[in-house]
């Protein structure tokens, strides 16, 4: 490929060509090194723009398969319910998971599923490790199923035995926030404009002042894609569009001395707003 690559480079004639790349997080650095020492006379420059332009509108057939992906996610993540026990270790039911889930249709996980209990419910991104759960321990669960190429993203937290009232709090208003998220997307309506809505609720709320931006992202051949303004601040300045899909929920409401709170889903932008493709439970989880 990288042959075929430099011979048509070098078939444009040009002294200086000027290559686009997408660059993400699948590309690694020493391709890129690679790429640029054999075409050492073009300019390399990352380009996003056209990509993005193709791939933030969903046509029937990507909206399909991203919805059978939402099905094996609300699928798995009942599994999950039925597995959390006391005693039970994190990676016990990340492994079963990822298997369950391929058995049923799924191709694999986009990433090792995060189930992070007790303290380390506070980590956003934390690999599931040999820690048992325990009774009253908080347990928070992040998966993406991918169906034909396209990605689901779901998260629910779950409480082993009974909520207590500063848990509850915590995770409702976590609820309100994606509640007011999923009211504020319209087709139209800029990323900022939407984050800022959410970022003012949440000044109203029990334990907000924990809340951080970055509370929606697209999801499609990639479990984050554009707007992906975590990692591309300028993407908050897009307007959201029908037919894009994104997950609603991305940060942790972590809270010192408490827990982390989550609830993620994958929602379809049609023309009247948002339709959820995730549809499993709602609040914080007693098992």
């Amino acid at each position: 490929m990288m042959m075929a690559i430099i011979s048509f480079v070098g078939s444009l004639g040009k002294e200086r060509p000027r290559i686009g790349l997408e660059v993400g997080f699948h590309v690694p650095a020493f391709l890129v090194d690679r790429f640029k020492m054999s075409n050492p006379t073009a300019e390399i420059v990352q380009e996003r723009t056209m990509i993005e332009a193709v791939r933030k509108r969903k046509d029937p057939d990507e909206i399909a398969a991203i919805r059978r992906a939402c099905e094996l996610a609300d699928w798995g993540m009942e599994l999950v319910r039925d597995m959390l026990k006391p005693g039970v270790r994190e990676l016990d039911i990340a492994v079963e998971l990822d298997y369950q889930l391929k058995k049923r249709g799924s191709s694999g996980l986009a990433f090792p599923a995060f189930v992070n209990s007790g303290p380390r419910s506070l980590w956003l991104h934390g690999m599931a490790t040999a820690r048992q759960i325990q009774p009253g321990d908080v347990v928070l669960v992040d998966f993406s199923p991918v169906v034909d190429g396209y990605h689901a993203n779901i998260s629910r937290t779950f409480v082993v035995g009974r909520a207590t009232q500063e848990q509850r709090k915590a995770m409702e208003t976590y609820v309100a926030l994606q509640e007011k998220a999923f009211e504020a997307l319209q087709p139209g309506r800029l990323l900022f404009q939407i984050e800022q809505e959410i970022e003012d609720l949440a000044g109203q709320l029990p334990y907000g002042e924990h809340a951080i931006r970055g509370f929606i992202h697209g999801i499609g051949l990639a479990f984050e894609e554009f707007p992906f303004p975590t990692i591309f601040p300028e993407d908050i300045m897009q307007p959201v569009e029908a037919q894009m899909t994104l997950a609603v929920g991305h940060p942790v409401l972590s809270v010192p001395g408490l827990a982390g709170f989550k609830q993620e889903d994958t929602v379809l932008l049609t023309d009247h707003g948002v339709e959820k493709l995730t549809n499993f439970g709602t609040g914080l989880i007693e098992v």
